[in-house]
């Protein structure tokens, strides 16, 4: 059955958010959106009592509070909360009765006698208050979490409850709705896209095993001001930015000047651009789009406070995301306020990195969909995720402006890539990887002319990517022709398969079978 919502979130999300939401008009605000959905709940009537006692408003948290039903409506601090709303609305007998049956349940409650102290006194009964006082000196402070049992009431409590698996099973991943792929551009460099490739592997295998929390959406190449996001990653307590950086070594740099990386066979190469000023220029770009969604689509979680100009959004982590290997001093950057948000990591850290992530504020589902609509993002599984387009690598310089050898047509993993940034040299895997053999490319070969002949141009351009990888040196310019007027008809929304890309992917195949 499908469950009602409100502005877009079921009754659980309302609740979650105002759980979370420092805001006392937000929280209120959002409660009254869950009460809508859900009125039976008795769970949801308590919080909301609390939250009008917050503000000090005792006929609203009566009308509340006396609307619980259920074994809460006998749970001690349920009374004393009932009882104090009695008190400040000056109904005497009936607080101290409440009083009186917390007692009797547990005669060391402190918050009862503590309460029933205040009453008695204002009541002009100080030696009886007294009394009261004294005994509640006595008892510990309670050790029971009142509000804990009472997040776990209001969930049960949710006819149409469903929780979230705190571990996706393996049959579950790329249809699990709690880990999302998607896309701003159809291309990428080769080695962002390895990068990529890696990230999705590391953050599915963490939340199939519980290390982090779903829900988790990953944005890749996001379009912002002045420039692309390379990774976005979407978690429930905030965003974090990646930038994606090929290279393999020591790595400096600081908030001015160039940053370079010493690779392990000795070379130094000059990033292609400052690292930390990319993550802070992106930070504020994706703020200012972030802030625009915020208002239109979940205007719950803006919160001003003790942030002047910005919004509580503005706590965005934005890291350089480098190869598996690398190292980077982060003291070469100066001041703790700067760390809170920047930092160079690699594959080696980055869950861990991201287990502490917390911006103060809470993202549902339905908050992250918005955004990637919002942002004109196409989704993708994680099975589909390696059929994304290549674009030519940006040559790489060193310091004197040289170039480094990265191929001019396209960077390709493995062996071919030059050794300046970590890679093995084609001399070393030759006749070893098999990826590049001529069986595998001659498949997807196949592959690629069976997809044009049932007019499916979405997979005969995930297969020509992958064909880039296998096919020999000889015949890669034409599969890259190939992919990328296959990319081309796909963006511009052709089904057709002209008669020249069928007899081009024909030839490809002559042309492996026979090499």
């Amino acid at each position: 059955m499908t469950q009602k919502r409100i502005s877009g979130l079921t009754a659980e999300e309302w609740f979650e958010r105002g759980y979370d939401m420092p805001v006392p008009e937000v929280q209120r605000e959002c409660y009254e959106n869950a009460l809508a959905l859900a009125p039976d709940n008795p769970g949801l009537w308590e919080a909301m009592g609390l939250a009008w006692s917050e503000v000090e408003e005792f006929e609203e948290a009566f009308a509340c509070l006396d609307k619980v039903s259920g074994p809460l409506s006998t749970h001690p601090d349920h009374l004393c909360n009932l009882g104090y709303a009695y008190f400040r609305l000056k109904k005497y007998d009936d607080a101290l009765d409440c009083y009186k049956r917390v007692i009797r349940q547990e005669k060391q409650h402190r918050r009862a006698w503590e309460l029933s102290g205040e009453l008695l006194f204002e009541r002009g009964r100080e030696y009886d208050a007294s009394r009261c006082f004294r005994k509640a000196k006595k008892f510990p402070e309670p050790e029971n979490d009142f509000l804990g049992e009472l997040y776990a009431v209001v969930i049960k409590g949710f006819e149409h409850a469903r929780h979230r698996p705190a571990v996706l099973s393996d049959d579950s991943l790329g249809n699990e709705e709690d880990f999302k792929i998607f896309f701003g551009e159809a291309g990428t460099y080769w080695g962002e896209h390895e990068q990529m490739k890696e990230i999705v592997s590391l953050l599915s295998s963490a939340l199939h095993d519980g290390v982090l929390e779903p829900p988790l959406y990953l944005f890749f190449n996001v379009r912002v001001a002045n420039g692309e996001i390379d990774c976005l990653v979407l978690m429930k307590h905030g965003p974090v930015i990646l930038e994606l950086k090929n290279y393999l070594g020591e790595i400096t740099g600081s908030e001015n000047g160039d940053w370079t990386v010493h690779t392990r066979t000795g070379t130094t190469v000059r990033v292609t651009s400052n690292v930390f000023r990319q993550c802070n220029k992106h930070r504020f770009d994706f703020y200012t789009k972030y802030v625009q969604i915020a208002r239109e689509h979940f205007p719950a979680i803006i919160e001003h406070t003790g942030r002047g100009c910005y919004s509580n959004l503005i706590r965005i982590q934005s890291w350089g995301y480098f190869r598996q290997g690398s190292r980077y001093d982060l003291n070469q950057i100066a001041g703790e306020k700067v760390r809170a948000w920047f930092a160079v990591i690699t594959a080696d850290d980055l869950v861990e990195r991201l287990k502490y992530v917390n911006a103060g504020y809470t993202l549902l589902k339905a908050d992250m969909e918005a955004m990637a609509r919002a942002l004109s993002l196409t989704e993708l599984s994680p099975e589909e995720y390696g059929w994304c387009g290549i674009r030519k690598e940006k040559a790489l310089s060193d310091s004197a402006g040289r170039g480094v050898g990265i191929p001019s047509e396209v960077a390709v993993p493995g062996g071919v890539q030059d050794s300046c940034l970590g890679y093995e040299t084609a001399s070393t895997t030759k006749g070893t990887d098999l990826l590049r053999s001529r069986d595998s490319a001659y498949y997807c070969t196949n592959l690629i002319i069976a997809c044009l002949e049932l007019h499916d141009l979405k997979k005969a351009y995930k297969y020509s990517g992958d064909l880039i990888r296998y096919s020999p040196e000889e015949v890669r310019q034409d599969v890259i022709d190939l992919h990328t007027q296959l990319g081309c008809r796909l963006e511009g929304g052709l089904s057709e398969v002209p008669e020249e890309l069928a007899a081009k992917a024909d030839l490809i195949l002559h042309m492996i079978a026979g090499s």
